[in-house]
């Protein structure tokens, strides 16, 4: 079993008060949580039983939470046999704020990101909620060396499809 010391900030909330939020914000809240707590724990990665240990949610809540998370490319997992560690999805090293596109209701951000794996052109895709605070909805990470290749293909895709048309 993997097993160390999970360093990991105080949680704001009492479980009880948590029932009381809208689902939406419920969501928001525990999501925010985890990611907080995988960053403190970034070089050594957070599985879901010590996630579960410390947070005090069900395993598959924080599982569902988890996969989110890795479907927006804000978390990454790493296998090891039959356990799974979690990690964020790397250290910002470049983020030029002037540089986000926004369209219509959507910001997009661009980031260079390094982690483990080597360093990424992450873009997420942002959305302000009903509340008015933005949320990532979703993200796109490219390692840096193919991203002239994977802007070549997408204007090769657009010239195909217009040219078709």
């Amino acid at each position: 079993m993997y097993r160390f010391n999970v360093r990991h900030p105080p949680f704001e909330f009492e479980q009880k008060e948590l029932n009381y939020l809208s689902p939406e914000e419920r969501k928001k809240i525990i999501r925010n949580y985890l990611l907080r707590i995988l960053k403190e724990n970034s070089s050594t990665g957070v599985t879901i039983s010590q996630l579960s240990k410390i947070t005090k949610f069900d395993k598959r809540t924080i599982l569902k939470h988890l996969e989110f998370l890795c479907a927006i490319r804000e978390v990454y997992k790493v296998d090891l046999g039959s356990t799974s560690l979690y990690f964020p999805n790397g250290e910002v090293i470049h983020k030029a704020r002037e540089d986000d596109l926004q369209i219509g209701d959507r910001t997009y951000s661009f980031l260079l990101i390094k982690n483990p794996f080597g360093e990424f052109l992450y873009i997420q895709e942002k959305i302000r909620d009903e509340y008015n605070s933005v949320a990532v909805n979703g993200g796109l990470i490219v390692p840096v060396e193919y991203v002239y290749d994977f802007i070549e293909k997408i204007q090769k895709v657009m010239r195909d499809v217009y040219e078709k048309s």
